[in-house]
């Protein structure tokens, strides 16, 4: 699976909801994510 930047539009809660539950999904598999969120001043 290729997700580029599935949580651009999400706010910094549902974010850190959405990762936690990638981690339960993906627990004891080889995972590489990237992602990146930019200063948002």
């Amino acid at each position: 699976m290729i997700l580029d930047e599935p949580t651009s539009n999400l706010d910094p809660l549902a974010e850190a909801d959405l990762f936690r539950r990638y981690l339960e999904m993906l627990r004891d598999r080889i995972v590489i994510m990237v992602t990146h969120r930019g200063n948002r001043a």
